[in-house]
């Protein structure tokens, strides 16, 4: 068990000194100057040979990947020049309503798909089998900014149930996790339909159902469970 924990921690941070290492050098390919950005139009050559001697700009590549490699283990994710503030405030500022939003996510794809399968599954072959599975084809392929001007116009603005943005209550967690999530469902019912489909022709299930056990308790104890 060791082992293969170490093996996967040690694939974890192979990939994500991968990861480093190709935004950092797709930074370099990439036509501006962010020297220039910094400095501003009017900045004379001077102040620019400065800023790029403050950042480690003069320095080799392989000098300022190590660098930035480093900063990046001790939890300094540099200054964003922009908003003018360091990049790990920004990023905690914003990780609890990130947090939230993928907690709202998850929940709502469950909650669409596992009953979405279960459903087509119980009724494998029927009309309603192949509406299910065009549904959940449909919130996969669906692009996820059309599904959220489509719930927004909906539920915020034509039946006014909900509000058009914001964060900070439940209300405001809804739609935006309805969005992701539904993507997420129209896959999971797919996935548990074909899993439940396997289940329910196993002889246990019709041992089961000859005993007179009631179909939800069939479905939901017996099948759902394996």
């Amino acid at each position: 068990m060791l082992v293969y924990l170490g093996k996967r921690i040690t694939m974890s941070l192979l990939i994500l000194l991968g990861v480093t290492f190709v935004t950092f050098f797709l930074t370099f390919m990439m036509p501006a100057d962010p020297v220039a950005m910094i400095a501003g139009r009017n900045s004379t050559a001077a102040i620019r040979a400065q800023i790029r001697t403050q950042l480690g700009l003069d320095q080799p590549l392989p000098v300022q990947y190590a660098s930035y490699v480093g900063r990046l283990a001790t939890g300094d994710f540099g200054r964003s020049y922009a908003r003018k503030t360091d990049v790990g405030e920004l990023i905690w500022s914003r990780l609890p309503a990130t947090l939230l939003l993928m907690l709202g996510a998850i929940v709502a794809e469950l909650l669409i798909g596992i009953p979405a399968g279960i459903y087509a599954a119980s009724r494998r072959g029927t009309l309603r089998d192949r509406a299910v599975m065009t549904l959940s084809f449909a919130g996969v392929s669906a692009p996820q900014f059309v599904v959220a001007l489509s719930l927004l116009y909906v539920f915020a603005f034509w039946l006014k149930w909900l509000p058009l943005g914001g964060y900070g209550t439940f209300a405001h967690l809804i739609l935006p996790s309805l969005t992701l999530g539904i993507a997420g469902g129209g896959w999971y019912s797919r996935m548990m339909r074909s899993s439940m489909a396997d289940v329910l022709r196993q002889d246990y299930i019709r041992t089961a159902r000859a005993k007179g056990v009631p179909e939800w308790r069939v479905l939901l104890r017996h099948g759902l469970r394996n």
